[in-house]
């Protein structure tokens, strides 16, 4: 596929997924998370949960209306838990039973059509007995379905079933069988910019699931004519739906975050040169060294022709540690230093053989967002944040009030700046990787990248 075709479809994606949100932002901000993943083994669309397969001849020819509504379906399908059905339900029958209860409640925001071209007839009620699909679980519109899709022959299968579940089971991947069209980390056109932060932390957290029929009970109350009632907030499954729905938009707050610093300060750095720093020697104070006197495993094999059973010596072993790995991406820091840092960071990772688990945390006057990491793999598509002045102590203000407990803290800078007393490093050891040569540190151990 050309890139120019790709950027087409990637257009045509963000004006669907926009005008969804348009619609009704409180059910369709899900659809910002989503990656978009070109595939051909896919009857126009399908889902995973994480990612939105689509069929990039059918999207090509796919009207704006259509692809809107059918980017909501498949929204629908993961909101009301389509996608996790058992394998005992895995069939074109009970997809069509999920596609019925999924589009009668998406006639309730707005999306009121018989039938789509290029998608067909949307089906919003069971054949017999005849039900609205709001009104039902999957389950019971299953048994209100008296045939079965797959027995048919493709031309008449294609009329009852509107996409595709070839994806619902493959929750591991994340694009790797196709080819992303649209990822989470792509920016919005400058039409289509919508406010992340705002419409999602100041709207969305109202928004409570499409409701499901067993939340709808009879009053043991209610009079003679059967009045129902719903049931109170935090006596059903809703109310805990909600609490998660909060957490999730408090984590995709805090990504909004980071994606507005990294639209105002992105910074770069290239393809990692050799190492020049022997890590190993550098962190021998820091990695501690667990001495394993002896063991049976393996045994001393200078017996084994013997009838003795004698343990072996071994050899000292670094036990994994957590380092924090602090880049100063300040104004002053040059793109060349940054390439170098990531060399270096690479360099300790190999050298260090898998004893060691990394934090990546980028710092100015604020600190970014940490990432952890543990593969050079991990490494390759993070990007320095910063260009602002620097502040050491907003480093060390940091880590003392999150979660992070590291075995030590090593900073990579140029020193340009004030470097605050020892006690906020709270005893935790620290190493100061310095670009210029001619800054000294009043604490802490010091070495030189040149």
């Amino acid at each position: 596929m050309t890139e120019k075709r790709i950027q087409k479809l990637k257009r045509k994606l963000q004006e669907a997924r926009y005008a969804a949100i348009q619609r009704n932002p409180a059910f369709a901000f899900p659809l910002l998370e989503k990656l978009y993943v070109a595939v051909s083994d896919v009857s126009r669309m399908s889902t995973n949960g994480s990612c939105i397969y689509v069929n990039p001849n059918w999207l090509q020819s796919i009207s704006m209306t259509a692809l809107e509504f059918m980017l909501a379906h498949q929204q629908m399908h993961i909101t009301l838990g389509h996608i996790e059905r058992s394998q005992l339900f895995a069939g074109e029958r009970y997809h069509l039973a999920c596609d019925i209860v999924a589009n009668s409640h998406l006639t309730d925001l707005g999306y009121v059509y018989d039938q789509l071209p290029g998608v067909g007839k949307l089906y919003c009620k069971t054949f017999y007995p005849i039900a609205e699909g709001k009104t039902l679980e999957p389950e019971q519109a299953f048994r209100w379905i008296p045939f079965d899709p797959d027995s048919l022959k493709d031309r008449k299968a294609v009329r009852y079933v509107i996409d595709s579940e070839t994806w619902w089971s493959r929750k591991d991947d994340r694009g790797e069988h196709g080819i992303i069209l649209l990822s989470p980390e792509d920016d919005d056109p400058v039409d289509l910019t919508i406010d992340r932060a705002g419409l999602r932390w100041n709207v969305l957290k109202e928004w409570r699931p499409p409701r499901h029929p067993e939340e709808v009970q009879t009053d043991p109350g209610a009079d003679r004519e059967g009045k129902q009632d719903r049931k109170k907030p935090g006596d059903g499954p809703g109310d805990g739906e909600q609490k998660s729905r909060l957490s999730e938009l408090r984590r995709i707050k805090a990504q909004d975050e980071q994606r507005a610093a990294r639209e105002a300060n992105l910074r770069f750095w290239q393809k990692p040169n050799d190492p020049r720093l022997d890590w190993r020697l550098l962190l021998n104070t820091f990695l501690q060294e667990q001495l394993c006197d002896y063991s049976f495993l393996p045994p001393d094999k200078r017996l084994s022709d013997s009838d003795f059973f004698l343990p072996d010596f071994n050899e000292t072993e670094l036990s994994p540690q957590t380092i924090v790995f602090a880049v100063d991406t300040s104004g002053s820091v040059e793109e060349e230093m940054l390439s170098s840092v990531y060399s270096e960071i690479c360099g300790a990772l190999e050298q260090l053989d898998g004893k060691l688990t990394g934090i990546l945390l980028f710092f100015d006057t604020r600190v970014y967002h940490p990432i952890p990491f543990s593969t050079v793999e991990e490494l390759r598509n993070m990007k320095p944040l910063g260009g602002g002045g620097t502040d050491f102590s907003c480093l060390f203000s940091f880590l003392d009030s999150s979660d992070i407990m590291p075995a030590s803290i090593v900073i990579f800078t140029d020193g340009q700046g004030d470097f605050p007393d020892e006690q906020a490093a709270n005893n935790v050891p620290v190493l100061w990787l310095l670009s210029r040569d001619n800054v000294q540190v009043p604490w802490g151990r010091c070495a030189y990248l040149k």
